[in-house]
């Protein structure tokens, strides 16, 4: 079964004949190829695009690769274009292509024939330095996720009760890739582990050769199993010294923190300065990009803290969601999960388990009823009960947050 990307498609519309490139950025195997077979469909139904008008090229085809250098499928895109009307150009996993970006700005700068063009591909190639210089003020780029639990439950799961669809969902999460093979336990976590191998030695490593392959994974092992924690790159350099594991150094662990958010494996959270309205330059807090990826890294491991977890759903749920998203201390040195900031809305958040005990529930509300300002405070938790305390600050049960249509 496929499910469709509504929000996704709508943007790609409102950008649709517009002189800028379209990226579509995301884990690898998050579901990009897909997004573009969908809006393509949505194009020629909706708008009556003749098929004649779109040119589409997978670069997933090594056949294809090998049949084209960048000049000669400028050729054979040029013979296929139509004078008067507009070409859609959809380009996926581009980056296989020698000198695609040579392609990519000449049909962009062509005066003869009109273009409207999308990319996907290679995160780690698409987000690098070159790229980005030769496309300056010129892309648009479209964050592609994987799926939120409230679209794996109203598609997939809906004869689930919420609590277990929710339980799968803690289990596989959302990649794209992973639908069709959903029902079945070991297919999906052979196919996350292959899909993280993947990003891993096809796109990470293709544009930073790793010197010591062993130190890396160590390293990686060490993210995914402290998400949610804060990262010092002193105290982890300190750490792997300590126990002769490895004389890294720290500027080599926060290279393997670029590169590792850089493939859109891991999303750092930024620590904000309340006060001053910014962000502040510390290591802030790491996070999967997808709890089926975690998983994947962590073995499947259940016994890893639940509350951690859910953080990360929540994240997920957020960026989903166009917020930007910050962890901080209040003034009086008290830790808040997240700060979320979408236009000139700031709502802060407080993830748990459940209130095991009257400190669980009373550090929860505490922390938040310590920020002096008027914004929207909640609590998230897998308590099913909602309520507002004294204070305004909200308790909304995890799952039924998630479920909301407007967050």
């Amino acid at each position: 079964m496929e499910i469709l990307r509504l929000k996704e498609i709508e943007l790609l519309k409102t950008l649709k004949d517009k002189k800028i490139i379209k990226i579509l950025i995301g884990t690898r195997r998050v579901g990009k190829s897909i997004l573009l077979a969908q809006f393509q469909n949505k194009i020629i139904n909706e708008y009556l695009i003749d098929s004649s008008c779109i040119q589409v090229y997978d670069f997933n085809d090594k056949r294809f690769v090998k049949q084209y250098d960048w000049e000669k499928l400028l050729k054979e895109i040029e013979k296929c274009a139509i004078i008067g009307k507009m070409n859609y150009l959809f380009f996926d996993e581009i980056q296989l292509l020698d000198n695609f970006q040579d392609l990519i700005i000449t049909l962009f700068e062509n005066k003869k024939y009109k273009y409207d063009i999308y990319l996907t591909g290679s995160n780690s190639k698409l987000l690098s330095t070159e790229l980005s210089t030769n496309f300056t003020g010129r892309h648009y780029d479209i964050n592609v996720y994987p799926f939120c639990f409230k679209d794996i439950k109203t598609y997939l799961w809906t004869n689930l009760s919420n609590e277990d669809a929710f339980g799968q969902y803690m289990e596989f999460g959302g990649m794209g890739i992973i639908i069709p093979f959903i029902n079945n336990v070991t297919e999906t976590k052979n196919i996350l582990n292959t899909v993280y191998a993947d990003a891993i030695e096809k796109d990470l490593k293709y544009r930073h050769p790793i010197k010591n392959n062993v130190e890396f994974k160590k390293i990686c092992s060490y993210f995914f199993n402290n998400i949610g924690n804060k990262i010092s790159i002193n105290n982890l350099a300190k750490y792997f010294h300590s126990n002769n594991e490895s004389k890294i150094t720290k500027v080599t662990i926060n290279k393997y923190i670029q590169w590792m958010e850089e493939s859109k494996l891991l999303k750092r959270i930024n620590y904000y300065d309340i006060k001053g309205k910014r962000m502040l330059q510390t290591s802030g807090k790491l996070y999967a990009t997808d709890i089926g990826i975690l998983n994947a890294n962590t073995s499947f491991n259940n016994e890893m803290n639940i509350g951690f977890k859910l953080e990360n759903v929540v994240l997920l749920e957020l960026l989903a969601n166009d917020y930007e998203v910050y962890t901080f201390k209040t003034r009086n040195g008290k830790e808040i999960d997240f700060l979320a900031i979408k236009n000139e809305k700031k709502i802060y958040f407080q993830i748990c388990k459940d209130f095991s005990s009257n400190e669980v529930f009373k550090r929860e509300f505490e922390n938040l009823e310590s920020i002096r300002d008027s914004n929207r405070k909640i609590v998230l938790s897998m308590n099913k009960k909602d309520f507002v305390n004294d204070k305004g600050i909200e308790h909304k049960y995890l799952i039924n947050w998630l479920l909301e249509k407007e967050k």
